[in-house]
């Protein structure tokens, strides 16, 4: 069973906590039900009987996000990653791809990208044709936890994986010119 299957399933599984586990990613407040999400300082926490809190940070000028299993009243440093190491992370990366297509079906004004030309060889039934191969940057934004022993732990790291996933690529609405559509991974742990 593949990633998204396994997370599908755990949503319909356990409705009640995804619906806490979206508000923990709107950053909204839900006092209600077993399962209730606050906003403490640059913090919003998800609270479940019997474990620790789910304490979330986004930094507010992109998509990284950060979590940490903390005791109820304990609060780490957002941007102090050595002191207090998340327990759950997003790392933003990118890389070159590089894309060959045939000169008729794209015209390439980008003088910035690297071009290269190739020329196939003219055969009885096809004529000579061009194609142009082109470098773009692709962004990738790769979602980790840290394994954990306890099953509920690795439920809810599981499901916020997926919010988030579906909340990034829902975020991107535009690419810019030379690139190409950003991937978003979630990392298995196990």
């Amino acid at each position: 069973m593949i990633y998204q299957e396994k997370t599908r399933d755990l949503v319909a599984e356990y409705i009640s906590l995804s619906l806490a586990i979206s508000k923990l990613i709107e950053k909204q407040e839900k006092d209600w039900g077993c399962f209730q999400v606050k906003k403490e300082g640059d913090f919003s926490s998800l609270y479940i009987p019997s474990l620790p809190s789910f304490k979330l940070y986004q930094n507010p000028k992109s998509l990284i996000y950060r979590g940490y299993w903390r005791q109820a009243n304990e609060l780490p440093i957002p941007t102090d990653t050595k002191s207090f190491p998340p327990d759950f992370w997003i790392k933003k990366k990118q890389k070159k791809v590089r894309i060959t297509q045939g000169a008729e079906s794209k015209k390439v004004e980008d003088r910035e990208q690297e071009l290269i030309y190739e020329f196939k060889s003219e055969t009885k039934d096809k004529p000579l044709k061009k194609v142009i191969t082109v470098d773009k940057k692709q962004r990738i934004y790769e979602i980790v936890y840290r394994y954990n022993s306890i099953l509920e732990i690795r439920v809810v790291n599981q499901l916020v994986a997926n919010f988030l996933k579906e909340k990034i690529i829902a975020s991107i609405v535009a690419v810019p010119e030379g690139e190409i559509f950003p991937l978003v991974l979630v990392s298995n742990p196990e």
